[in-house]
């Protein structure tokens, strides 16, 4: 067996694959230096490797990976999974760090392996394969402030590394191995896989376990998000193929697969000494080989995957850091970021350890010949047996089951006492840590089966001491329980010492700094105490050896002092460049343009469980984001020249693109064919690129308007100057002129929804731009658009279904139904410039839509503007008003009304000469002219009186001698009403207009109880009461400029709209993110069932849906990360009326139905039918073409 000439640590290598021909390993800093390289990685470790591999599955993307450690591939230390301990302080593979001086452990000095080869700490670590809960990735993203890095996005990554090894003859107890394979990947780089060898005694403690906490039923699946519960979990062991019973690692899975790619260049022993930096760029990164110092360019972004201990370390050296701290050590401070090497943290363990009882077998019975014989025969046969099997009975449990509640208060108190001393980031990660101590469901606490003596002291300062091969073969065995807090609150720091690379940094993880720390572990040795009295380990053990035998496991404070006694790191650390605190979400050192870090630095708390899962995930999630970054544009403004769509290299001397634009060859003589001169044509990926850019661009328009806190928009006119405020989104959408064709087809869409439901246009707008956000995500991962609009299709179906499922009806209960479309008002006018009197004007909408009795006629409703007094002044008027007033000399007040309503003219009682030449013989002819036409006149009024009516109404003039002739007749005459109130005048009183008055038995007219003139402000109106039409009304608007009447008539309008619409369609569902949060629950249950990538695109749009919550509290100024995070908790636990409080200050999650925030379901349904549909249609865009200007004619 072969390690490629780097070296094996024993001759007895076990057969497994061939790595003597590895293309991209390089042994010599020359060959590497002969590369031109986007990425340069510093750290060829678990995250390393993984970024490696996938940047480079585009063959134009060049990658370089720098490694301080040797390649392992193929040593029998490494391979073997039972040899892991013999690699501990053996500076060959361990970096062998040292913790400062622990003032809170009697000034101990604790060893940190952390793994000094190819794959890192992959390649040393226990290989129990455990994913952290749903809880703790939530965290991330509530502390981050970035729902891109929740449970969901995560478990789709875990997935994607993962592969759940052949299991059907390993598994022969589903109690203790319990799985559901939906939640496994089955084609990842990290192999998984169950123990095919266990002792006995495993399961007797997880029985004893069970006894101890009476929880014996098991997780359905321990992966998927829930892991309470004790049983045996996986390892990082393959079971099959030919490294059959070997580690599987990241140098394995990741790196030897791929290493014939020729984008991919990795040196190892290359010790790096810093990034170079021009202002805040990375431009190289300096190393020593072979004792010489290079530099190796970096072409795009340098990738920092050092580890938890050396990334911060190496940000430090390059002058990134705390000026005062690189001061300190002699480095000169080019970017200022105080957090790098803060926020460090690791999972600590105490322990209990027994000795058992003859004839009870237990790992160190391996030291026994026989034993050790049969295990070898047993790896050469078979690839299994106890060499290649980890130690995997473990399991969790919370604190509060063996915390009295006195203890409880006490620990949340203290730890609620340090909030006011916290920074926001801090304190985030605090109320977390204060929530899984209050929850009876959360992981506080892992307890891991060591079937051996512990080394305890000698443990601490070297963890290859922990396992100690027994002095005398008669000496009885031992097991051991490692009790792991999983959510420290200590945190430390990693600092360097001096500009020295060479010099280990100063770590200080601070371990049980924090009272809270010593009080959770104290509950776990408690918990052991009761594990000891379970009869299943009765005849098993005889004595306990730690804590000591005299010490009283149930007494709170004896445990504290076990703890503080004996602990010692589980090297899970991680913490020291959190993102959100030192990096950005997106992974980006905060100070720099081209620096990320992608390993478990960015954690930004911890996870319950072993940490190589989330390492591998993270790592997998961070390539996705920086091939977003760099080929979408991913809002760094990187679209152009330099994505790789443009970006150009030599290769074997000649120079190529990346990804080539479009290359048209003969179209441009086909488009000289069939199109005219002057028109223009985008295809394929720059059409779609045009769509999505368009669409999304109106989306981020309108979407700071969305919810009560929505900011409004000044409109002005190019033309005329004009203003307008609002924040209505179908008035912004009307009002902007559009170059984009696919923005132009959202806000012609987005019209539709107003002319039908009127309201939603902004959500529509809003969430057709975040499906298309998606969508552009999914088609950049070459998922064509046809399979992501099938997932669409399947999302939205199942988002409806279970929006109507949610909704309710209270039509059939009058008052039930009337507080219904109140809050229906209340929601719609929160948003608006009505929304501090809402509840007036919800009352006052209500009233108007009632009085309709069904109809969706909102002509029926005539809104009056008033300048002067203020909102609250306005009112419903039951009758209809129409802003005009009654003749000179004329009655004003006119009971049993009988109403003529005409368009014509009533002014011709007077020649006009303007415009036209009128030849007389004298002036006495024109008298005659006048005359006559007054005689016409007086024959027109005496037909119309001829009516039988006592009200006369016409849309044009009435001149002062037809007036004279209706005042003397008693009948009241109304002049130039406009239009828009003379036909609502018609409808309501029943009339039709008419311009002709020769036959009054052709003619209909309208009818009212009263006609009487009223005053309102400082103008006269008149007011039609007891209309034919009951179901008229008339809202007067008062306000104190017109440009507040304008935008209070556009919001009552909408009110108007979506209530008319209930009131045809009564059910009814709940706002504040929660029907949105309802359908994405539905949809994410959906994907479970859709296989292939539709199932992404599913996700996709479940994940669109929960962007709306989220630019509710965005714009509302609230921790939006954090809000969306609690209401998607409280929804998917079964609160189905859940949402957003943002009128609360802080923000919250509360019921919606208490609140009374309630929604149309017609508005929501059209809404996400909309939505869906636009961004279907332009998914299907391949070909926009613009037709060339029309030529102008010469005349």
């Amino acid at each position: 067996m072969s390690s490629n000439g780097e070296g094996s640590s024993s001759s007895a290598a076990a057969a497994g694959p061939d790595y003597t021909n590895l293309p991209a390993l390089h042994h010599d800093a020359a060959t590497f230096l002969a590369h031109d390289y986007d990425y340069v990685i510093i750290g060829g470790g678990t995250a390393g490797l993984v970024v490696a591999a996938r940047l480079t599955e585009n063959e134009d993307i060049t990658v370089g990976v720098l490694e301080a450690g040797k390649s392992r591939l193929g040593d029998f230390l490494v391979d073997s999974p039972a040899m892991f301990m013999q690699m501990f302080m053996n500076p060959e593979y361990d970096w062998c760090h040292m913790t400062e001086p622990q003032k809170h452990n009697h000034g101990r000095r604790h060893h940190i392996p952390r793994g000094k080869a190819l794959g890192g700490s992959s390649a040393i670590n226990y290989m129990m394969y455990v994913r952290g809960s749903k809880q703790d990735y939530d965290d991330w993203a509530i502390i981050a402030g970035d729902e891109g890095w929740n449970s969901d996005e995560m478990m789709k990554y875990m997935r994607k590394h993962q592969t759940l090894e052949p299991i059907d003859d390993s598994v022969t107890d589903r109690s203790t191995m319990p799985f559901v394979g939906e939640h496994h990947g089955t084609s990842g780089p990290a192999r998984t896989s169950f123990n095919d060898w266990r002792l006995p005694i495993e399961d007797d403690f997880i029985k004893a376990c069970d006894d101890a906490t009476g929880m014996s039923k098991k997780p359905v699946d321990p992966w998927s998000g829930d892991h309470i519960g004790f049983y045996n979990t996986l390892g990082l062991v393959a079971r099959s193929g030919e490294a059959k019973g070997m580690r599987s690692y990241a140098a394995r899975g990741y790196f030897a697969a791929n290493a014939h790619r020729k984008n991919l260049h990795v040196l190892t022993e290359a010790m790096v000494q810093k990034i170079e930096l021009k202002g805040d760029t990375a431009t190289g990164v300096r190393f020593i080989h072979n004792g010489e110092e290079h530099t190796v360019k970096v072409g795009r972004e340098c990738l920092m995957a050092a580890g938890a201990i050396q990334s911060p370390q190496l940000l430090e050296l390059s002058g990134i850091g705390n000026p005062e701290i690189l001061r300190a050590a002699g480095v000169e401070p080019l970017i200022n970021n105080p957090e790098v090497g803060e926020n460090f943290q690791d999972h600590v363990l105490t322990i209990g350890c027994w000795e058992v009882k003859p004839g009870n077998m237990t790992l160190e019975a391996i030291h026994n010949p026989a034993v050790m014989e049969a295990a070898q025969k047993a790896l050469a046969e078979t690839g299994g047996g106890p060499l290649t099997s980890v130690c995997t009975m473990q399991g969790f449990f919370p604190y509060k089951m063996f915390a009295t509640a006195e203890e409880q208060d006490r620990i949340i108190k203290s730890i609620e006492a340090d909030l006011p001393s916290l920074s926001t980031y801090q304190k985030k990660q605090y109320e977390r840590t204060i929530e899984h101590l209050k929850d009876d469901k959360s992981a506080n606490l892992q307890v891991v089966l060591v079937p051996s003596h512990f080394g305890m002291e000698e443990g601490i300062e070297n963890q290859s001491k922990v396992f100690p091969a027994p002095s005398n073969p008669e000496d009885p065995y031992a097991i051991s329980a490692a009790m792991c807090l999983q959510y420290p609150l200590s945190r430390g720091s990693v600092h360097i010492k001096s500009s020295d690379p060479n010099e280990h940094p100063a770590v200080d993880p601070g371990y049980l700094k924090h009272q809270a720390d010593v009080d959770v572990l104290a509950a776990g040795l408690k918990m052991l105490g009761k594990v000891e009295q379970s009869p299943h380990l009765a005849d098993k053990i005889s004595k306990r050896l730690y804590p000591p035998a005299t010490a009283d496991m149930s007494d709170t404070e004896q445990m504290r002092t076990a703890v503080r006694d004996i602990c010692m790191s589980e090297y899970h650390v991680c913490g020291s460049v959190a993102m959100g605190a030192a990096t950005d979400t997106k992974l980006v050192v905060l100070g720099t343009k081209n620096v990320r870090c992608v390993d478990a630095s960015v954690f930004p708390n911890h996870v319950s469980g072993n940490i190589v899962s989330s390492v591998y995930a993270a790592a997998e999630k961070a390539a996705d984001i920086i091939k977003d970054d760099w080929i979408t544009g991913g809002g760094k403004g990187k679209i152009l020249m330099n994505s790789t769509r443009f970006h150009k290299r030599e290769r074997d001397g000649k120079s190529t693109s990346s990804i080539s634009p479009p290359t048209l060859h003969c179209s441009s003589s086909i488009m000289a064919q069939i199109f005219q001169e002057g028109s223009t044509e985008e295809r394929g990926e720059n059409a779609r690129l045009s769509a999505f850019v368009g669409a999304i661009a109106i989306g981020d328009l309108v979407k700071s308007t969305l919810g009560p806190k929505g900011q409004d928009k000044i409109l002005q006119s190019a033309s005329t100057g004009e203003i307008m405020v609002t924040n209505d989104g179908a008035t912004i959408l009307k009002s902007v002129a559009l170059d984009n064709a696919a923005a132009k087809v959202l806000v012609n869409i987005s019209k539709v929804q107003d002319d039908e439901v009127g309201d939603g246009t902004t959500s529509v707008a809003v969430l057709a731009a975040e499906l298309l956000r998606e969508a552009e995500i999914l088609v950049n991962q070459k998922i064509h658009p046809q399979t992501i609009i099938e997932g669409y299709r399947i999302a939205s179906a199942a988002a409806l279904k279970a929006l109507a499922e949610s909704a309710v009806d209270h039509s059939d209960n009058t008052e039930l139904f009337r507080k219904d479309l109140i809050a229906i008002a209340q929601t719609t006018l929160s948003s608006k410039v009505l929304s501090q009197d809402r509840d007036q004007f919800s009352e006052l909408a209500t009233d108007a839509v009632l009085r309709m009795r069904g109809s969706t006629d909102l002509t029926h409703i005539q809104i009056i503007k008033k300048a002067g007094g203020k909102l609250s002044d306005s009112y419903l008027d039951p009758g209809f008003i129409l802003d005009k007033k009654f003749g000179t000399g004329q009655p004003k007040r006119i009971e049993n009304a009988k109403i003529l309503v005409a368009n014509t003219s009533m002014d011709t009682d007077k020649v006009k000469i303007f415009g036209a030449r009128v030849k007389v013989e004298s002036t006495g002819k024109l008298a005659e002219l006048e005359k006559a036409e007054r005689e016409k006149m007086k024959s027109k009024v005496e037909k119309i009186k001829a009516h039988g009516i006592n009200c006369f109404v016409n849309r044009q003039l009435i001149y002062n001698w037809p007036e004279q002739l209706f005042s003397d007749a008693g009948i009241a005459s109304i002049e130039h009403a406009d239009f828009d109130g003379v036909e609502r005048l018609a409808l309501v009183t029943g009339a039709e207009i008419t311009s002709t008055f020769d036959h009054p038995e052709h003619v209909k007219l309208g009818h009212c109880d009263l006609i009487e003139e009223v005053i309102i402000g400082e103008d006269n109106l008149i007011r039609f009461s007891g209309v034919a039409a009951g179901r008229a009304c008339t809202i007067v608007l008062r306000g104190s400029s017109e440009q507040l009447l304008d935008e209070a008539e556009r919001s009552l309008h909408d009110a108007l709209a979506v209530l008319s619409q209930t009131v045809k369609e009564p059910m009814t569902t709940l706002g504040g993110g929660c029907a949105e949060m309802l359908m994405s629950k539905a949809v994410d249950h959906a994907a479970q069932n859709v296989a292939g990538k539709k199932a992404l695109a599913v996700d996709s749009f479940a994940k669109a849906l929960r962007q709306l919550p989220t630019i509710l509290a965005d714009n509302a100024g609230l921790d939006s990360a954090d809000l969306v995070a609690r209401l998607r908790k409280a929804i998917y636990s079964g609160m189905s009326s859940s949402g957003l409080d943002l009128m609360r200050p802080g923000g919250g999650i509360a019921d919606m139905r208490e609140l009374g925030v309630v929604e149309a379901f017609k508005l929501k349904k059209a809404v996400v039918s909309s939505a869906s549909e636009a961004a279907e249609l332009l998914l299907r865009v391949d070909n926009i073409i613009r037709a060339a200007p029309r030529a102008r004619e010469r005349m």
